[in-house]
């Protein structure tokens, strides 16, 4: 098997299995880039922030996946490698 696809195997198995209940910062997630076009890869969360509030000082430091996941482009997510996110492209780990 090519190493993408056993990657990727690994990475559906994560997702299978039970998740946390919150997502915070500093943990890793699963981040499918381009609008959810790319490959799923893994990614450390570096910042959360609501759409409403974004280009101020105001994040999230914690919040329910539940909540989250609600509403399509509501959070944006920084990541560890300069990326970020909308919070439909983010999955738990």
């Amino acid at each position: 098997m090519l190493e993408f696809e056993t990657e990727l195997s690994n990475l559906m198995s994560i997702l299978e299995d039970d998740h946390k209940e919150y997502l915070e910062v500093n943990d890793d997630v699963v981040h499918k880039g381009a609008w959810g076009s790319e490959p799923p890869r893994v990614a450390r969360v570096t910042g959360i922030q609501r759409m409403k509030d974004e280009g101020t000082n105001k994040y999230i430091n914690k919040i329910s996946w539940k909540s989250f996941q609600a509403n399509e482009r509501e959070y944006v997510v920084d990541l560890h490698d300069n990326k970020w996110a909308y919070n439909y492209q983010i999955s738990p780990v």
